[in-house]
């Protein structure tokens, strides 16, 4: 839904008036904080519990007056005294927050100005995510192009699940094209949000948003746990053994660690050529074989779109790509022989390819052509 504003006096004061004709029985329930007053120096913060529909109405156009930027403010969940991190560790459902604020250019490149709101809207629609989203004072501050939101998402985190309905919700705009850069703002417990005032001169340009089915979205609480593969699952490759005692040697997150790769949290990286701050890459756990590989998925790096365990690392990192040479350097490195296991038939088909003749054929076809068929 985009309506235009009214050009009201700069008050800087969020008007709380709700429209009667909004049905909130089956909206979700918000257990938010705010202040009434002042700007954001004012860290005692009260309760303000409402249900998404009641929010909705009050961001719409004819709610919202012009005024300056600083002034109340909203944060995520219930705040158990004046404004701080401990004071909302205990916080439930709390709202998944993505601050607008710049996009991610093809290059990987953060760009001021986020990606167009109504295409983050129909993105979180599609996939059927309840959602809000508003423009902030900035929008359209440079041009039409220019753009500044807020996407409010209910959810059933915690404080412990924040950051990973944060990264959810952001591969899911990923995912559509929406590719807004992230901030460390969206995983703070106790960031202020103002609620939206205009700028009188860019009240029209203010956009409102909503998709309301009553359902807060479900956060995963934790990752899966590896699954180990049976003995049988799956047959040793030639020089297999090599590579599975190189990863048990070598695990993937040293190794991950000694190529400059910065943990960002649990299990996402930043790689070392990022110029954009996008956690780019990520450790994901083999179902088939319980083996951890890093994917990157940021195009930087020129290991992108492939999942590499420890050994792929070091094949690619050491010996440009040679398996055979990154097997036998192993191998060596190990101090296991050529008589171990699958590494002794990896030496010995080795030693046979590049020595051995074709067959002779039984009969002499020289003479056989198209034209001189055989018989």
């Amino acid at each position: 839904m985009t309506n235009t504003a009214k050009q009201n006096p700069a008050t800087g004061q969020v008007n709380g008036a709700l429209q009667s004709t909004i049905t909130t029985n089956n909206s979700t329930k918000l257990n938010l904080s705010r202040t009434l007053s002042g700007g954001v120096s004012n860290t005692q913060l009260q309760p303000f519990n409402v249900s998404l529909s009641e929010l909705v109405a009050m961001f719409q156009p004819e709610q919202v007056k012009a005024g300056p930027k600083d002034g109340p403010y909203f944060v995520r969940g219930s705040c158990n005294g004046g404004r701080s991190d401990t004071a909302m560790a205990q916080a439930e459902n709390l709202l998944i927050i993505i601050d607008g604020d710049s996009s991610i250019s093809d290059g990987g490149e953060i760009v001021e100005g986020a990606p167009d709101p109504k295409l983050a809207h129909e993105a979180m629609k599609q996939a059927g995510i309840e959602h809000l989203i508003y423009t902030s004072h900035s929008h359209q501050k440079h041009g039409q192009d220019f753009n500044k939101w807020r996407l409010l998402v209910p959810s059933d985190a915690a404080a412990q699940t924040l950051t990973s309905g944060v990264d959810a919700i952001l591969d899911v705009l990923y995912l559509a094209g929406v590719r807004v850069a992230p901030v460390s703002e969206n995983n703070k417990l106790s960031q202020p949000w103002f609620f939206p005032r205009l700028d009188a001169g860019r009240a029209a340009a203010y956009y409102c948003a909503s998709y309301e089915t009553g359902q807060p979205f479900k956060v995963r609480e934790s990752l899966p746990e590896p699954v180990q593969a049976s003995a049988s699952a799956k047959p040793k490759l030639q020089g297999e053994s090599v590579v599975q005692a190189y990863c048990d040697r070598y695990p993937l997150r040293q190794k991950v660690a000694e190529m400059g790769f910065k943990l960002i949290r649990e299990n996402r990286y930043l790689p070392p050529e990022s110029k954009s701050g996008v956690a780019g890459a990520k450790v994901l756990t083999g179902e088939r074989d319980g083996r951890e590989r890093l994917y990157i998925h940021n195009t930087s790096h020129p290991l992108h779109g492939r999942g590499l365990d420890s050994f792929d690392l070091y094949c690619e990192e050491e010996h440009n790509g040679d398996f055979k040479a990154a097997v036998k350097a192993a191998a060596e490195l190990l101090g296991l022989a050529a008589t171990d296991d699958a590494f002794a038939l990896f030496i010995a088909s080795e030693d046979h390819t590049e020595t051995a003749e074709p067959d002779p054929l039984p009969v002499d076809v020289s003479c056989v052509s198209i034209e001189n068929p055989p018989g």
